[in-house]
């Protein structure tokens, strides 16, 4: 460890690859200098708005606090569920019976019901299919 404080920084500072002021840089070192050039732009742009934020304090605090209800009042039109509700593949029926209907005879609405459904799937996804019962 003290080899790693002491004499490393020591031998790169002298090892160092010498740069040659000739030669030209390649397309990939311009690429990247240009990248660099541009987010020095961005960093001066960056100052001069916190220069001005923080002159004006009050004017930054008070928009601040209006985005933030501006925000809370727009999460309403937002819906706010995140996961979907899942589809379980359930179907649901309702029968309406008269009210002196006794339970053979919805027993065996659901039965036809039930039959109509299946054989009304069969032909629509698996017209190749045969019902059998």
């Amino acid at each position: 460890m003290f080899v790693s404080f002491t004499l490393d920084p020591m031998l790169s500072a002298h090892w160092a690859e010498r740069k040659n002021p000739n030669k030209q840089p390649g397309r990939v070192q311009r690429f990247l200098n240009w990248i660099s050039n541009k987010l020095d732009d961005l960093s001066h742009v960056y100052e001069k708005l916190l220069k001005l934020a923080l002159r004006f304090r009050l004017i930054t605090l008070l928009i601040a606090v209006a985005s933030l209800f501006g925000a809370l009042g727009l999460s309403k039109l937002i819906g706010t569920e995140f996961v979907p509700v899942p589809d379980k593949g359930e179907i649901r029926i309702k029968f309406e019976t008269p009210v002196d209907a006794s339970l053979e005879i919805f027993t065996g609405q659901t039965e036809t019901g039930r039959s109509d459904y299946s054989a009304s799937i069969h032909r629509l996804f698996l017209p190749m299919v045969r019902l059998t019962a």
